[in-house]
C-alpha cells in the first residue's frame, strides 16, 4: 500500500512538473528557470488540499528558547535571569515533555527547569531521569525531584514540614514526631511528611515505626530513594540484613549516584556469601 501511494505521488509530481513548462526569457539562464520552475510546481502541489487531506505543513527544527536560556546561564552563571527566563516561557508539562523527549542538553535544561516550577506531578517523570545514562541529567534531576518534595502539598503542610525537618537536624527528634503526626493526623500527610516522621522514630530507637513510615512515603512517592535506605538502616538495626540488603538494592536501582550505599551494600553482600 505504501508502495502504490509513493508511486501515485511521483506521477503527480512528473504531471505538475510537465504541465508548468519553462518559459525562457531572453538573457535568463536556463538553469535558474527549472529550478524556480521546480519550486513553484512544488508549491502548488504541496498547498492543494486532497480529499480527507489538510494542508501539508513542514515544522522546522528550532532550538527551545529553553535551551537559549540554559546555554546563557552556562556562560554568565545569573541564575535569577535562568528562573524568570523559565517561569515566564514554561508551564510544567512543557518541560516534562522535553525532558523525555529532547536530545542530552535539552533534557538537562528540562530538569532545570523543572526544579523551578515543576509540580508533584512531575516526580513520575523526574524520576526515572534519576537513573539515566546522562551523570549530569542524573544530578540534575535529583536537584529537581527533591526541591518538588519541599514544596508538595498546601502552604500549611510545607511550613509544617519545614519546620519538622529543622527540629530533625537540630535533634529535638520528639518534637519533629509530634508536629509530623499531627499533619498526618489532619490528611494533608505527604511522602516527605511520612520520612520525616521515619528520621525522628529511628533516632528515638523505634525502627519497626520508622519501617512503617518508610512503606507509607514509597506508597505516595515510590521514587524516595532516601526512604529506602532509611528502611535499609533499620533493618540492619533489628539484625534483617538480607532485607536490608534488597533495600539498598532498590535505592540504587533508582539512583546510582550514593556512594556510601553502595559500599554498603557491597559489603552486605560479601558477609552474606561468606555464611
Amino acid at each position: 500500500m505504501l508502495l502504490v501511494l509513493c508511486q501515485l505521488y511521483l506521477s503527480f509530481l512528473r504531471a505538475e512538473l510537465s504541465a508548468a513548462a519553462p518559459i525562457r526569457r531572453e538573457g535568463e539562464s536556463g538553469r535558474c528557470k527549472r529550478h524556480t520552475v521546480v519550486f513553484s510546481a512544488s508549491a502548488a502541489m504541496l498547498n492543494r488540499k486532497w480529499k480527507g487531506w489538510g494542508p501539508v505543513v513542514f515544522r522546522s527544527r528550532r532550538t527551545p528558547i529553553l535551551l537559549a536560556g540554559y546555554r546563557q546561564y552556562l556562560d554568565d552563571g545569573d541564575l535569577r535571569r535562568f528562573v524568570d527566563h523559565v517561569a515566564q516561557h514554561y508551564r510544567p508539562g512543557t518541560l516534562e515533555r522535553l525532558l523525555t523527549t529532547g536530545d542530552t542538553l535539552v533534557r538537562r535544561a528540562a530538569a532545570f527547569g523543572l526544579g523551578i516550577v515543576g509540580e508533584p506531578s512531575s516526580l513520575h517523570v523526574l524520576g526515572p531521569a534519576l537513573a539515566s545514562a546522562d551523570r549530569q541529567l542524573r544530578l540534575l534531576a535529583d536537584d529537581a525531584f527533591w526541591a518538588i518534595c519541599q514544596r508538595e502539598g498546601n502552604p500549611d503542610t510545607i511550613h509544617r514540614l519545614r519546620w519538622i525537618q529543622r527540629c530533625n537536624d537540630a535533634g529535638r527528634f520528639q518534637q519533629a514526631e509530634a508536629m509530623a503526626s499531627a499533619t498526618i493526623a489532619s490528611s494533608a500527610a505527604t511522602a516527605e511528611c511520612y520520612y520525616q516522621r521515619a528520621v525522628s522514630r529511628s533516632h528515638q530507637g523505634r525502627f519497626y515505626a520508622a519501617q512503617s513510615d518508610c512503606r507509607d512515603a514509597l506508597s505516595r512517592n515510590r521514587y524516595h530513594y532516601r526512604a529506602m535506605v532509611l528502611l535499609a538502616n533499620c533493618a540492619l538495626q533489628v539484625n534483617d540484613p538480607l532485607d536490608a540488603l534488597y533495600w539498598l538494592r532498590c535505592a540504587l536501582d533508582v539512583h546510582p549516584d550514593q556512594e556510601r550505599t553502595r559500599v554498603l551494600a557491597r559489603r552486605l553482600q560479601r558477609a552474606a556469601l561468606e555464611r
